[in-house]
């Protein structure tokens, strides 16, 4: 089975406005954006507000200093019916957002349209937003890479009725009109979908997941010129199992990494040609215990950071686990140094936070413990919150990695979750120290946030995006900019 109705059916609806994943042996998808009422909008609001910035200061790292940013107030980008799923990259000077807006499911209507924000003020330069596809069927899940003066957009198209291909455009930096429209990247049998995007300096390189089998996808690539040129003939294999793949280029090599159900796994390979060069660390694993939405960032000297989720749900027992956010290190050689550490009997160490490079997790009812099939069941965490969906990653060219995560409330059923907030953290490069302490940016009562992707742009600032849903189902894509002190 392909396409979307191979996806939708296998989902239920949940608290909030995501899609809670269940087992899809067909096209895996974390989450997808609904709202159940919802009529499809020909049309969408286009406006950002100016944005007041506050200070958020970091606390003392051991054998390190502070971080110490501005944050902006929550900025609205657009507003329609059904808005999700934003991209940002930065290069000639502007912010590229792009999103999906309407339906992606079967006989959906859903397409790619952006804006271009200016670095510094954040505003958008033109007067509309950029179509940047609108053609039959369903576009949804875009991903942007920035590079020789151009954007390359990409995202997974179900045109053809039957199943996904990858498809791109070029957007003109400068002018912000389409330089190459929609063209087609990966157009084999059954599926490609899920597609992410990295410039290498050179060229793009381009990744998707593929159907390899009835019941299995794996990892497949291409390298893209600026001029929307796909240079591979046949595309280059990275992974036989895999699913839900990203890349992040730096210093010449290639980080490519994806799910495999259990891991967050990856492997390098060489920008130039696109081939793979070796597993990241000794078994290609860069952690073992949140496999979910891995998001990449670097440091420019070749060196990378992955943080991804486990995307588990309250349950009255707690047999899933805690829902949790890990952040792992790849470092130029390839060495993984968080893919042997030992979270723990039902992830306790994880819970008590023992092992440095968890960002955030659950934790059952005021214990540094996770008391699983416990009599009485699951009586709620500490906070009453629960962390849930695509964490984001950014590096601050000072020593420092910023993390942008979802968290929602737990609602008295201990089943479900609403009220979805994304909150910020620092940490040490180095350590993995706290060196900006958590500090929720968007979202809550009213105004749920999900979906996080964060940007650099010039130095010191960045723009973290998401989309949101109002109290009267209206759904948003909003910005918050951020600034180093």
């Amino acid at each position: 089975m392909n396409g979307p109705y191979a996806i939708f059916m296998h989902a239920r609806r949940m608290g909030g406005f995501g899609w809670r994943r269940v087992a899809c042996p067909y096209l895996p998808i974390a989450h997808g954006p609904t709202h159940a009422g919802i009529s499809i909008s020909a049309g969408m609001t286009f406006f950002l507000a100016a944005a007041a910035f506050a200070p958020i200061v970091g606390g003392r790292a051991a054998g390190g200093g502070e971080a110490e940013f501005t944050a902006g107030t929550p900025a609205v980008i657009a507003e329609g019916d059904l808005l999700a799923r934003p991209r940002a990259a930065f290069g000639s000077g502007v912010y590229l957002v792009a999103w999906q807006e309407g339906w992606p499911g079967l006989n959906g209507t859903a397409d790619i349209v952006a804006v271009r924000l200016e670095a510094g003020s954040l505003k958008p330069p033109d007067a509309a937003p950029i179509k940047v596809c609108g053609a039959p069927e369903s576009q949804s899940l875009p991903a942007v890479a920035a590079g020789a003066d151009a954007f390359l957009v990409v995202w997974q198209d179900f045109r053809n009725g039957k199943d996904y291909d990858v498809r791109g455009a070029v957007v003109d930096a400068k002018t912000g009109k389409i330089r190459v429209p929609d063209f087609e990247i990966a157009a084999r049998p059954r599926n490609q979908a899920r597609p992410a995007a990295a410039w290498t300096g050179r060229h793009f390189a381009v990744v998707w997941q593929e159907a390899r089998g009835r019941d299995a996808y794996g990892i497949a690539g291409v390298r893209v010129s600026a001029e929307g040129r796909v240079l591979d003939a046949e595309p280059i294999l990275y992974a036989e199992t895999g699913h839900s793949p990203t890349v992040r280029a730096s210093a010449g090599k290639l980080l490519v990494a994806w799910s495999d159900g259990q891991t967050a796994s990856g492997c390098m390979a060489d920008a130039e040609t696109g081939k793979p060069i070796k597993n990241v660390g000794a078994k290609g694993k860069m952690n073992t215990r949140c496999p979910n939405d891995i998001s990449l960032a670097d440091d420019g000297q070749g060196n990378f950071m992955a943080v991804s989720a486990r995307e588990s749900f309250p349950n009255p027992w707690g047999w899933p686990g805690p829902g949790a956010v890990l952040c792992s290190r790849v470092n130029a050689d390839g060495s993984a140094p968080e893919e042997n550490v030992n979270y723990g009997y039902y992830l306790s160490d994880v819970c008590g936070r023992r092992v440095p490079n968890v960002v955030d997790t659950a934790t059952w009812g005021n214990t540094d413990r996770w008391h699983a099939g416990a009599p009485g069941g699951f009586k709620g965490t500490a906070d009453g919150m629960w962390p849930y969906g695509k964490p984001a990653v950014a590096w601050d060219g000072k020593g420092t990695w910023l993390f942008a995560w979802v968290k929602g409330k737990i609602l008295p059923d201990k089943l479900n979750l609403a009220d979805y907030e994304i909150w910020l953290r620092g940490m040490d490069a180095k350590s993995l120290a706290v060196t900006l302490k958590d500090r929720k940016l968007a979202g809550g009562v009213g105004n749920e946030a999900k979906n996080p992707a964060i940007e650099a742009g010039p130095a010191g600032e960045f723009l973290l995006v998401y989309e949101s849903v109002q109290a009267g189902g209206k759904m948003r894509i909003e910005a918050v900019g951020l600034r180093a002190k």
